[in-house]
């Protein structure tokens, strides 16, 4: 619904031209425009909120400026006689405001056109609203019908998971409850993906699993599971299926075994609902908006031509890079949470109820109740990640990279796929289509361990079924959280500070610590393994993991001493006789009463810091450099590399056993000559020791 005003702008509309209209003669007459429903006139009055209320309505106007291209469209409030303002010292009308629209003619399935036409005719206070609900059973209907990518990622009717909500039939006639189905039942079900918050929640305890068993009725449900359970009714799906009630929560078994099945509970789902915006189950899946000021304005001025040649209708929306539009869009608590990542990457369809719009993504398509309406999902993954205005948490550039990760790794595996390749440590290990999923692999760790999680011992179950998808379509194998195929590289993550002890993997492994992960020694490239891997042991459970590795690597020897200038501890070289040399112990012995001494400058002075995992042992420990790999890294110049060392404390009583503390990537020349900065000492007899091979094992 326009307005007379905007009518008569939609028959005006000409964004090839570098024209300037006149939209209102006044910011009354806007006003008036969007309390009578006028669609455009609400858009621009809800987003320009502040300035239309500071401004004098009846001497100032609202224009529209072409930019002649069929992108975009600016909307400015312009005082009409700027003498006037001057005169009287209104600052504020002497500033323009600018509002910049985006246009957009898609090409959009009939059901889908016909559900937007019917959102656009209508006041709409809620995203649970029933014309909110048309648009969504009309992406729902067109997945499920046309897309035939959907359909080879997901067919439909799965096996159902240990156990499901029944939420009864769509009139409510049944209040829902616990089933559990038998061994080869199959059918739809619907995941939810939520924040559990610190609000009581709902949960399934051996003491209230009868109970449950029976009626779970809608009364005693959270919000954001009511609500969960209407949407499952409408979309005439049977079952839900909700972590906290479908999992017994105080039996430890039960919970790892169920945890362990994420992998096929999220794939085989007909689609996750994500409650984006929901900080806790009582805030419910609804958010109130105003539709009208969140959806396109579609303008009658009949069908122009696409780009792609075909026909459309023209829609206008506040424009994705407006100043008004980014203020509005922030990290969902959703998205900041660790086990969604892999309720992210696993499902196939997701639809999202954000803060105050909805939204939909599948194998195919993205579907958006705000700009652009439409748009293919490859086109949407190469748009949104190549834009430079993504921040951090950005749950834009977060659901792209995501479905990116998505389409290579786990719903559409391609080159690796179907191949039965052999575990190997050495033969293949720089294959490009391995390397390809050793950094992707570490972009997802990273976003993973970046989120909140509240018990460290779920570190490894949490995205223990990314790796599980991926192991599907590969004979790759996933240790520990370090894919096998390439272990050297796995081994070359660092933390961004000393962290605890998880105590559910080997120290080797990322999961050993909490805390953010990143991994340096893959930003790299031309890097060359220096180390050989010999063996490695695994045992354990999905949530729980432990091994060693053994290596045949180069080794130095360290001290950790104090820095004078602020008491810090610090790893420092060290020094011992040439005896060393001649002994086929791993250790370094020297035939002075000390083996080692103490050496200034530090490790961080080289150009080499320490990245440390855990705090640094107590002074006068020994700890060891081991040699993993050399690369060159980007970013320096072209003949700079750089020897990545694992930091080391024994811990086998010379057994050669080992603990990891840390990461230090050293310059080559560094690590190769590091007598040329402490010339001092080799003036009483002593040198710094070259590095010796050895065989250790790391556990």
């Amino acid at each position: 619904m326009l307005c007379e005003n905007c009518e008569a702008f939609s028959r005006k509309f000409t964004p090839s031209k570098k024209v300037q209209l006149i939209l209102h003669e006044s910011v009354t007459t806007l006003l008036d425009g969007s309390r009578s429903a006028c669609h455009l006139c609400r858009t621009i009055t809800t987003h320009l909120e502040q300035r239309v209320q500071m401004v004098d309505g009846e001497n100032t106007a609202v224009v529209v400026k072409f930019a002649g291209d069929d992108l975009h469209f600016l909307v400015c409030l312009e005082p009409k006689s700027s003498e006037k303002s001057e005169a009287e010292g209104s600052v504020e009308n002497r500033t323009a405001e600018k509002l910049r629209f985006g246009i957009q003619r898609p090409v959009l399935p009939a059901k889908i056109a016909q559900a937007i036409r019917s959102c656009g005719e209508t006041e709409d206070s809620n995203t649970g609203s029933d014309v909110t609900f048309q648009l969504v059973a009309a992406w729902v209907t067109e997945c499920l019908e046309n897309h035939e990518k959907c359909h080879k990622a997901q067919s439909g009717a799965n096996p159902l998971p240990t156990r499901v909500i029944d939420v009864g039939l769509a009139d409510g006639s049944q209040q829902p409850f616990l089933y559990e189905p038998g061994k080869q039942e199959h059918g739809r079900y619907i995941a939810l993906s939520h924040c559990w918050g610190k609000h009581e929640l709902l949960r399934t305890k051996m003491e209230n699993l009868v109970e449950h068993k029976k009626e779970i009725p809608l009364s005693s449900m959270p919000k954001t599971f009511a609500d969960t359970v209407m949407v499952t009714r409408r979309l005439n799906v049977r079952y839900l299926w909700i972590d906290s009630v479908c999992i017994i929560q105080d039996d430890p078994k039960d919970w790892e075994k169920e945890a362990a099945r994420m992998c096929g509970v999220y794939q085989n789902a007909l689609l996750t609902i994500a409650a984006t915006h929901a900080k806790d189950g009582a805030v419910g899946l609804f958010s109130a908006r105003d539709g009208l000021a969140t959806r396109p304005c579609q303008l009658p001025i009949g069908n122009q031509r696409a780009t792609d040649g075909e026909t459309g209708p023209v829609f206008i929306c506040i424009d994705k890079m407006s100043y008004t539009w980014v203020m509005r869009v922030r990290p969902t608590p959703l998205h900041g949470r660790a086990w969604v990542l892999q309720e992210q990457l696993l499902s196939s369809r997701i639809l999202s109820y954000e803060n105050d719009s909805v939204s939909w993504r599948c194998q195919s398509m993205r579907f958006y109740e705000k700009l652009p309406l439409c748009q293919p999902l490859d086109t949407f993954i190469r748009e949104t990640r190549s834009k430079q205005g993504s921040w951090k948490g950005d749950p834009r550039d977060t659901d792209a990279h995501v479905a990116q990760l998505q389409r290579r790794w786990i719903t559409s595996p391609m080159a690796i796929g179907g191949q039965n390749l052999p575990l190997s440590f050495a033969a293949n290990e720089r294959k490009p289509e391995w390397d390809k999923l050793i950094f992707a692999w570490a972009g997802i760790v990273e976003d993973f361990t970046g989120r909140g999680l509240t018990y460290s011992s779920d570190r490894l179950v949490a995205i223990r079924g990314v790796s599980d998808a991926v192991s599907q379509y590969t004979n790759f194998k996933c240790i520990a959280g370090i894919w096998a195929v390439s272990l050297y590289k796995g081994l070359l993550w660092c933390t961004r500070g000393p962290q605890q002890r998880t105590g559910i993997a080997p120290t080797w492994s990322w999961a050993s610590v909490d805390g953010g992960i990143h991994w340096p020694g893959l930003w790299s490239h031309h890097t060359d393994r220096l180390a050989t891997i010999l063996d490695v042991q695994e045992s354990g459970t999905p949530a729980h993991s432990s091994g060693s590795i053994a290596l045949e690597a180069d080794i130095r020897p360290g001290i950790v001493g104090v820095r004078d200038s602020d008491k810090s501890r610090r790893v420092f070289l060290a020094l011992c006789s040439p005896a060393y040399q001649s002994t086929p112990s791993w250790r370094f012995h020297s035939e002075e009463g000390e083996s080692f001494t103490a050496v200034t400058p530090d490790v961080d002075k080289l150009g080499s810091p320490v990245s440390t995992d855990i705090e640094l042992p107590m002074p006068q420990t020994v700890v060891w450099f081991a040699v993993i790999a050399i690369s060159q890294l980007h970013g320096q110049t072209h003949d700079t590399q750089f020897i990545h060392t694992l930091l080391l404390q024994e811990t086998g009583g010379g057994t050669g056993e080992f603990q990891r503390i840390g990461l230090v990537s050293w310059k080559n020349g560094d690590w190769k000559e590091p007598v040329k900065l402490s010339s001092e000492f080799r003036e009483i007899g002593k040198v710094l020791p070259n590095p010796k091979r050895a065989n250790i094992r790391i556990m």
